[in-house]
């Protein structure tokens, strides 16, 4: 959580709160708790988040796309995201650490390629891609493949196709494409859906923890 550097108001006195989106809702506890009242800014990242709250600080027109207002109370504007904030934003300070509704809460990166590893690592995951009509029974008879076939599933979700007459999936599993529980799943797979896509594998990167220097 940051603020204008010195500034000295109530968090029931904040009027606005920028941030992405998906922090919002990240820290929505906190919000409702401390600053009920503040209008919910959303921006495209927390780091753009603290790059507006910074020039606001220094009487720059702070504006999105949702919303084209100039704020003079720099003091009642937050923003949430990382400490690190502050030390690339010299107007700015850390006023409350830790507002995550969960304290394990962590965001995930993906670095994009035309291709990927076609040699398993042992620790890898898979993207799929797939549609399936929309009638009872037609996405229970994916996961039961993958359930038959021993793979373990990590993420899923749906977005709706034309008319809500179809939905599409996209399925992480654990596992490399190349290897024989994946391929075989991915060829019984194809009978059921209507269509189906590898996005591709990648190995698993481990959670890593910086400490501080002090």
């Amino acid at each position: 959580m940051v603020k204008r550097e010195k500034a000295v108001c109530k968090f029931s006195q904040i009027t606005h709160i920028y941030s992405h989106p998906h922090v919002f809702s990240q820290c929505s506890r906190w919000i409702k708790r401390h600053c009920p009242d503040a209008q919910l800014v959303p921006v495209s990242s927390s780091a753009k988040a603290a790059q507006l709250l910074s020039d606001l600080c220094t009487k720059t027109s702070l504006s999105t796309p949702d919303s084209k207002r100039e704020h003079d109370d720099t003091e009642k504007v937050l923003m949430l995201g990382s400490k690190n904030c502050e030390q690339f934003y010299g107007s700015l300070q850390v006023v409350e650490e830790g507002v995550q509704d969960m304290i394990n809460n962590i965001t995930r990166f993906f670095v994009l390629s035309k291709t990927f590893p076609e040699l398993p690592t042992g620790r890898d995951k898979t993207l799929v891609i797939f549609g399936l009509k929309n009638h009872s029974g037609s996405l229970s008879n994916v996961l039961n493949i993958f359930q038959e076939n021993n793979i373990n599933l990590t993420m899923i979700e749906s977005f709706p196709g034309d008319g809500f007459s179809s939905y599409s999936f996209i399925l992480e599993l654990e596992e490399h494409v190349n290897s024989p529980n994946v391929k075989r799943s991915l060829e019984q797979t194809k009978e059921v859906t209507t269509f189906q896509n590898v996005i591709g594998s990648f190995p698993s990167a481990s959670r890593v923890f910086v400490r501080e220097q002090t």
